[in-house]
Order: C-alpha cells, then sequence, then structure tokens
C-alpha cells in the first residue's frame, strides 16, 4: 500500500550508549525545545507568533508556518504529560509502521491543521494556531487503532479512551473558533 520497505526502517536512526534513538525520540526532543524557546521568546517580549500557523502571513510568504506552528508550546504542568503520551504511543507506532511510514503519518498529522484552517479562511474565519494536541491526540488515535482492545489503568480499553479524547478534546475547542482573529 504505501511502497516497499526496508529491514532498516524498523532499526533506530542511532543508539546513545544502549539506548535507541528513533525518530520520535527526536520529534520530542523538537517539542521540549520548542516549549523553551517560546518560554524565551514570552519573556523577552519577542513575537513568537510568526512561527504559528497565521492564514494570511502563510498566502504572504510565512510557508515556514506549517512545519513550526506545532513546536510552539507554552509551560504549563500538562506539558510534561504531553510529551511522555507523544513520546510513549509514538514509540509504539513507529516500531509497528516502520520509519518512511512513521513520518509519512506524522506529516500528515502536521499539514491537516493548516490545511483545514486554510479551507476556512475563504468565508473569513481565521485562526492563530499554534501547539501540540493534534498531533498528540493523532499518535494516541494510531496507537489505539493498532491494539484497541489494550487496558490502560487495567480497566478503560484504548478504543474507548481515544474516543473520549476525541470527544472532550473537540468539546473543548468549540469555545476556540467561535472567536476570529
Amino acid at each position: 500500500m504505501f511502497g516497499v520497505t526496508t529491514s532498516d526502517d524498523y532499526r533506530p536512526v542511532a543508539w546513545i550508549g544502549r539506548y535507541p534513538v528513533r525518530i520520535i525520540t527526536i520529534i520530542t526532543a523538537l517539542y521540549v525545545l520548542g516549549m523553551f524557546a517560546t518560554v524565551a521568546m514570552q519573556t523577552a517580549n519577542s513575537n513568537f507568533l510568526v512561527f504559528a500557523f497565521q492564514y494570511p502571513m502563510f498566502i504572504r510568504g510565512a510557508f515556514w508556518q506549517p512545519l513550526t506552528c506545532t513546536f510552539i508550546q507554552t509551560a504549563n504542568f500538562f506539558f510534561l504529560f504531553n510529551v511522555l503520551f507523544l513520546y510513549w504511543s509514538g514509540r509504539e507506532v513507529e516500531a509497528f509502521l516502520g520509519r518512511r511510514h512513521f513520518i509519512q503519518l506524522f506529516g500528515m498529522l502536521l499539514l491537516i491543521p493548516p490545511v483545514v484552517i486554510s479551507a476556512w479562511a475563504p468565508f473569513g474565519r481565521e485562526w492563530i494556531y499554534f501547539g501540540s494536541y493534534e498531533v498528540c491526540i493523532g499518535m494516541f488515535i494510531a496507537f489505539a487503532t493498532l491494539y484497541p482492545n489494550v487496558e490502560l489503568f487495567g480497566w478503560v480499553t484504548l478504543k474507548w479512551l481515544a474516543f473520549a479524547g476525541i470527544i472532550l478534546g473537540s468539546m473543548q475547542e468549540l469555545h476556540a473558533y467561535t472567536y476570529t482573529v
């Protein structure tokens, strides 16, 4: 379906001592660096929103925004859980899919929010998009798709937790989409 894969696709990119370094390890490190950079820019009163996805800026040449918007992270208590959750589910998805297919999946998760926001722009709806919520929940849904009946916390299966995450995440974001920029 996706093309030919090799056994190298399932091996780590590198090793640090006895520990494998996978693509998700690098991505997780980028999220942590993004959080530190965002906090540093906020502290310096710099405009970090040039890295967020904003359709008007994007069509005027800010083509980096779909790639950088997800790494803008505000510092809060739940960021730690977000990164651990991304690493945990992403590691299993990468091990199952292989490196090339995992990169394709991650690329889709990065690009879907800017594409959806761009589709709404002609209707007068413009948002500033940044953060990793959609990527993390997308990775967890991929993980739950691979292992739907695995129980988490000893009583809830991943398929129901993923479903609850979609519903609650949608409800959480509904108010944010009633305002325009």
